[in-house]
């Protein structure tokens, strides 16, 4: 019986080369710039959206199962629920500005963490209100769209005080 180094030869042959650091850090830079180029110019049509109160449009950013989890409120899951959340917030005719202060990205995914403010009147009220706090979004390109996954915000705020009744 003979045996032949060929198979094993060819077979080492077509494995692919492993990327060496250099290039995996040129790679990845190329990544993070590509993401950020088309995030923040994302971000920014998603503040005129929300500050114009189209509620549509704002869902429209989210991936068909994403999760919005609004800071002292239950988490939203799916553009259709998320589009309601955005109709119900957009009574208060709020005006959000956003600072993203990283975003980070590796292939097809990127965290974006910021800060946020938003200035609103609740209905029935005439004295607006200023919430500050933060944000981490969890972006995915997905058919080289970036849509949001996650989406997730904390007041700096203290809560108001629970009023009971006697």
């Amino acid at each position: 019986m003979r045996f032949s180094l060929l198979p094993l030869v060819l077979l080492s042959a077509c494995r692919p080369q492993a990327e060496s650091p250099e290039a995996a850090m040129t790679r990845h830079a190329a990544e993070q710039k590509a993401a950020e180029d088309a995030i923040r110019p994302l971000v920014q049509r998603f503040v005129t959206h929300y500050n114009s109160g189209h509620a549509d449009s704002l869902a429209a950013f989210y991936a068909p199962d994403a999760h919005l989890m609004p800071a002292n409120l239950p988490a939203v899951v799916g553009q259709a629920g998320i589009q309601a959340a955005f109709e119900q917030a957009a009574t208060s005719k709020g005006t959000l500005k956003l600072v993203t202060e990283s975003l980070t990205a590796s292939g097809d995914l990127a965290v974006e963490r910021g800060t946020y403010e938003e200035t609103y009147t609740l209905p029935g009220s005439t004295t607006p209100m200023t919430d500050r706090g933060k944000y981490l979004v969890h972006w995915h390109r997905i058919g080289g769209k970036w849509l949001i996954v996650d989406d997730i915000a904390n007041s700096d705020l203290p809560m108001a005080p629970s009023v009971q009744k006697p």
